[in-house]
Order: C-alpha cells, then sequence, then structure tokens
C-alpha cells in the first residue's frame, strides 16, 4: 500500500508521462523535500525512474541529498530540465528515445498524413465491433487477464511482462485510470488502460500505458480506440494525452556531454528486432504527427556496459 503522502505528491506534482509508473510494485522510495524519488533496486545499483515527483523548485535539494547517499544512481527517462541538474553533479547524458505526445485541445484527426486514424476507425465500425469505456466495477478481471495471457502468447518473451519503464497490467482497480474495450459479437477482444498524469490536484491528461489484443481484433483497433478516447478526453477538457515512449528512437546525442559507449550501444541495438521491436513502436506511435520531446538516461560509469544490461532487467526486456 501507498502512503497517503506520497499519493498527495503525486496528485500535485504528477504532471509528466511515467509519475503514475511510480506506484508500480516493486520500487523503493526515497522521500525529502516535500517529494519523491521512485527507484529499482539491483544488484546494489539503484535506478531512478523519470523526475522527481516534487516541486520543481526542490529538485536540487532532493537529488543533491539522494546522491550524497547513493551517489552511483541510473536515472532512466528524464526531462530535459532534469538532464541539465544531473550535469552539474558530474553525469553524462544520452538520449534514450523519444516520448511522442498529444495536445488534446487543438489536435486534429483531419489531413491525408491520418488516413489510416480515420480508415481504422471505419472498419471497426464495419467488421462490427464498438469501442466502450467501462467503469471498474463493470469489468470482468478474468476476461481481461485472458486476452493478455493469450497475447503474451504470441510474444517472443512469453513468460515475463515488461515493467520499470513501462508499467505492468494490473488486474484490479486503480485510482483515476480509464479502461477502454472494443467489443465484438463474442466480448472483448482487445483494450487499451490509460494512466492519470496529474497536476495541482487535477487529472489533466492520460499516458496510454497497457494495450492487449487477440488476434481476431480488428486491424487497427488501437489507432480507432485512441481517437475514441481522446475526444472523450476532450469533452472532459484534458489538456494532454501521451503515447509513451519510443525507446533508442531519434537519438543524436548533440544537447549535452553523452557517454561514447551508450550512444555506440544505442544505434546497434536500435535496428535488431531480436532484442525489441524498436522501429516498429516508433512508426506506429510517429503515424499521430503529435509533439515528440527527448528523453533521457544519466549514468556516471565511463564504462556502462553492466549498468545498461541489468537495467534491461530491471524492465525486463532480457
Amino acid at each position: 500500500m501507498h502512503s497517503q503522502q506520497r499519493i498527495a505528491h503525486l496528485v500535485q506534482y504528477g504532471s509528466f508521462s511515467l509519475a503514475y509508473s511510480t506506484l508500480q510494485d516493486g520500487l523503493q522510495y526515497y522521500e525529502a523535500h516535500d517529494g519523491y524519488l521512485a527507484y529499482a533496486l539491483y544488484h546494489g545499483t539503484r535506478f531512478v525512474l523519470a523526475d522527481p515527483v516534487a516541486p520543481v523548485s526542490v529538485w536540487p535539494q532532493i537529488v543533491g541529498r539522494f546522491l550524497r547517499e547513493h551517489p552511483d544512481a541510473c536515472f532512466c527517462q528524464i526531462s530535459w530540465q532534469m538532464a541539465q541538474l544531473l550535469v552539474t553533479h558530474g553525469y553524462a547524458i544520452n538520449d534514450l528515445g523519444t516520448d511522442f505526445q498529444l495536445h488534446i485541445p487543438t489536435y486534429k484527426f483531419t489531413g491525408a498524413n491520418k488516413s489510416d486514424i480515420r480508415s481504422a476507425d471505419r472498419r471497426l465500425s464495419r467488421e462490427g465491433f464498438r469501442i466502450a469505456e467501462l467503469p471498474e466495477a463493470a469489468v470482468c478481471w478474468a476476461t481481461v487477464r485472458n486476452v493478455s495471457e493469450l497475447w503474451k502468447q504470441r510474444r517472443i518473451n512469453k513468460t515475463r511482462e515488461t515493467s520499470f519503464l513501462s508499467r505492468p497490467i494490473v488486474f484490479t482497480d486503480e485510482m483515476d485510470t480509464r479502461k477502454f474495450f472494443v467489443l465484438g459479437p463474442r466480448g472483448v477482444v482487445a483494450y487499451i488502460f490509460f494512466d492519470p498524469i496529474y497536476r495541482a490536484g487535477e487529472v489533466i491528461g492520460y499516458l496510454s500505458n497497457a494495450k492487449r489484443y487477440l488476434e481476431t481484433a480488428p486491424k487497427g483497433f488501437d489507432y480507432a480506440v485512441t481517437k475514441f478516447a481522446l475526444e472523450r478526453f476532450r469533452q472532459e477538457g484534458k489538456t494532454v494525452l501521451h503515447l509513451g515512449a519510443a525507446p533508442l528512437h531519434g537519438i543524436t546525442d548533440s544537447e549535452f556531454l553523452a557517454n561514447s559507449i551508450t550512444s555506440w550501444l544505442s544505434r546497434f541495438l536500435y535496428p535488431r528486432k531480436w532484442v525489441y521491436n524498436f522501429q516498429g513502436i516508433a512508426s506506429h506511435k510517429a503515424r499521430y504527427r503529435g509533439e515528440a520531446e527527448k528523453i533521457y538516461i544519466a549514468t556516471r560509469r565511463k564504462i556502462p556496459v553492466v549498468e545498461l544490461i541489468q537495467l534491461a532487467r530491471v524492465c525486463k526486456v532480457l
């Protein structure tokens, strides 16, 4: 169970895409200065998840105090502002990938470059499927879990659920999450779950976090569900929809002093599907033609290969 104070910090300061992910099981916490850092401990190394959930004004204090106790920590999927801060503590900063997001009030599905999204929406209806957002009390969790298990059987890694940088799916009620389902004649064939993003005590938007589907799901269902969800969020006055990160996409390492080994390894892994479908994920998210923002990883070791392998194990990619 999470402390009420930690949840209060999240609701007040959790305005970045992975803020809600800091509540995932298995993480530890460093709490100070009206906020906290979430991290995973693996073989003595602390892997910090994203930015501090705290007022930006106290980031220097909370990070400085944390590093005095844990000087070898690695910071993963951080913002440009956090990267700037860590440079002052002697960190090398490498591009980790691209975070794609849509500005809900102004986003439009019109234009030739978004025809795939509109076609998927029409196809779903034409083939006899519909999209519905179900309240948590109406969700049959056994069905949801079964769809997930069948989905995993088609993956390269059939036994492990990715975690840390991608919050594992939770088959129970969760605070402020939204759940959208694709329903056919025989029931649920797909779903996407959205995590809340907060600012000053209010939900301002969502992150598209968990997606699962059967082989019978209509082609492009995720475009149709995202369109349906965004239009509902727009009616509610939300402002941002994060599509999630595309790891290793758009690596330039041009803004900060980067670690050359990390740069080489990132470029080497990006096109290799046997590790992870980095290019496919990036291509899918880029089709929305949203805003792209770099994310970063901060390391201190001159030769960070072991550290990067450990991070892959923390994420359960290896």
